[in-house]
């Protein structure tokens, strides 16, 4: 028997692959996590650092509108785990900048990576994220190292990942104008 080959051009929907769940979430929080990410910063030293004009409405805007909801649904999901029963408003400050860190983070790698051979399984998403939650700072650094000595592709992802530093700093120095 002969086979007959068709030679239709592929349409958009077959080439695209199909967006989960997971790809949305990351696609809705990536720009919280980049606009979120220095205020959420400045929350954590607000202890520190008096803020003024603007930058100061910010920083108190984020602290009392977006950051306590954040603690809430941090501190509802703690009340499950034991070992996390105890976290404080550094901690919780601490989490939540993880949260959005993870959020800019796994979004510019899935924007730089979208061709990778299948689905990643969740709960490899979800150690991911844990991991990067937890230990953002080591995330950063590591990233860092291993994109200045030999890895192109993390170069883009560690400068969307410093972003919210960036602006931070920028921040700062708009605010040590205003004193």
């Amino acid at each position: 028997m002969r086979e007959v080959v068709t030679t239709e051009p592929a349409t958009a929907q077959d080439t695209e692959p199909r967006r989960s769940l997971w790809w949305w979430l990351l696609t809705i929080t990536a720009p919280i996590g980049i606009i979120g990410g220095p205020l959420g910063i400045a929350d954590m030293l607000s202890g520190l650092i008096e803020w003024h004009g603007p930058v100061g409405f910010l920083v108190s805007y984020w602290d009392r509108i977006i950051s306590d909801p954040l603690h809430n649904v941090l501190h509802y999901v703690a009340a499950f785990i034991p070992a996390l029963r105890f976290l404080d408003g550094f901690a919780l400050d601490y989490l939540t900048l993880g949260v959005l860190q993870y959020s800019a983070f796994a979004r510019s790698l899935s924007i730089l990576r979208p061709h990778q051979p299948g689905p990643i399984p969740l709960d490899h998403e979800l150690l991911t994220a844990a991991i990067v939650i937890l230990g953002w700072p080591l995330v950063f650094y590591f990233s860092a190292f291993f994109s200045l000595i030999n890895d192109r592709v993390l170069r883009p992802i560690l400068v969307l990942s410093t972003a919210p530093f960036l602006i931070f700093l920028l921040l700062w120095i708009v605010n040590l104008t205003l004193t």
